[in-house]
């Protein structure tokens, strides 16, 4: 089989699943998730992380470029047909501007100690190792090849854009369009603190907040304006994916009742950020107010929406994040936080309880059921006067074991 025909094979497959009504039907659950009418918890389990979702023997596309296609097209469709989640699939397939940023005026390397894939754990060879260095670093540049983009976006139009209309817009964080696999196209995630450890690593942060934090601020306040600089430059550009029917972070999709634009054009004001500090998880809730939330105010303010947290410990600093962060819709709540006093503060909130169960429990050879059914039922509790989610994300590896994806977010429907 070449490369077009499977393509349009999986184009095919791509379309039969957007039009069911059952789309629609999902699509209702997540407008009510933000802001419209509350329906349902919506469930969600994420597989890009999981280690053999996509087989590599399925990948049939001799390119590497088209393969990295497939491999987008092939995820959503097994994701629809083997988890019974509140999966979105639209009839158009976006891909990401091929978009280059500089360095911070100095190299970032990362490393895997394995060097295996993109499964395995990494670090960073930090380029800032005392205060001085930390003069070096200065605001990115950004540029944007729009020949190569339009090329690609011809060529897929070309192979199968009669079947699944293919468009262009936004900006993947994490993979280069190159590999055409993007499946973070479209959240615009802060960065902040991410880069800052990337800089300068935990063990400065951790020191340095006490005995430099001149240089912190200092570090704060670039990387601040470099991410505002980036978003606003998109803007200008016309550069950006309306994240309204797009997923903006670990599987909560940005659906509002309306999302229509006056101009046509995409608005940073209309759409969604990913606003998150989990590598201060380990700083205390007074650090964080001081040294960090101020800054993540600054990227907050341009959008129009704010999901805010990812993997950190959320219960005892939300009332700062609350009190400074504008345009709160949705939290997460992960495994390290006390699910029982979020409760309580998000009750009878329209802030969405965005429960991160610990997937841990489904992660080993044998899954501890009992225990998963547990976690779902006690976030249920704490819950119960909240408008909630469950969003499974960081399952790395199901041992083969296909099935059990589907009976966890069986399980999380029926509590």
């Amino acid at each position: 089989m070449d490369d077009r025909t499977r393509l349009r094979e999986l184009a095919k497959q791509w379309m039969e699943i957007a039009a069911l009504p059952q789309m629609e039907e999902r699509r209702n659950v997540w407008r009510g998730m933000n802001g419209g009418k509350y329906i349902r918890p919506a469930v969600f389990v994420e597989t890009v992380s999981l280690v053999d979702f996509v087989e590599k023997k399925e990948l049939l596309c001799s390119d590497k470029y088209l393969r990295g296609i497939e491999r987008m097209m092939l995820e959503t469709i097994k994701h629809y047909y083997e988890i019974p989640d509140d999966l979105m699939v639209e009839p158009e397939f976006y891909i990401p501007w091929e978009i280059e940023r500089s360095n911070f005026g100095v190299d970032i390397e990362l490393y895997r100690p394995s060097g295996e894939g993109d499964h395995v754990a990494f670090g960073y060879h930090h380029p800032v190792h005392n205060p001085e260095d930390a003069y070096k670093v200065k605001n990115r540049t950004f540029s944007v090849n729009r020949e190569i983009s339009n090329k690609r976006l011809e060529m897929l139009n070309d192979l199968f854009g009669d079947i699944l209309p293919v468009k262009i817009g936004g900006f993947d964080p994490a993979y280069p369009p190159s590999e055409g696999y993007t499946p973070f196209n479209g959240q615009y995630v802060t960065e902040v603190t991410l880069n800052l450890y990337r800089l300068i690593g935990m063990d400065n942060i951790y020191f340095w907040l006490y005995d430099h934090p001149e240089i912190i601020e200092r570090l704060m306040k670039i990387l601040t304006a470099d991410f505002v600089d980036f978003y606003k430059w998109m803007e200008k550009e016309r550069l950006l994916l309306d994240n309204r029917k797009n997923f903006l972070t670990g599987g909560h999709y940005g659906y509002m009742e309306d999302s229509s634009e006056p101009s046509g054009e995409v608005s940073l004001n209309s759409q969604w950020i990913w606003c998150n500090a989990e590598e201060m998880t380990s700083v205390s809730p007074d650090m964080l107010e001081q040294f960090v939330l101020p800054f993540l105010k600054n990227t907050a303010e341009v959008f129009g929406y704010t999901y805010f947290g990812c993997c950190e410990r959320i219960d005892d600093r939300w009332d700062m994040v609350k009190k400074v962060i504008p345009n709160l819709k949705a939290v997460s709540v992960s495994a390290f936080s006390d699910i029982w006093k979020m409760g309580e503060k998000l009750s009878n909130s329209d802030i969405v309880f965005s429960r991160k169960p610990i997937p841990q429990y489904l992660s080993i050879k044998e899954p501890e059921w009992e225990l998963l059914k547990k976690d779902l039922e006690d976030t249920a509790k704490a819950a119960r006067n909240c408008k909630y989610e469950f969003i499974l994300r960081d399952v790395y590896q199901i041992f083969g074991d296909r099935e059990r994806l589907k009976r966890w977010t069986l399980m999380a429907k029926a509590v």
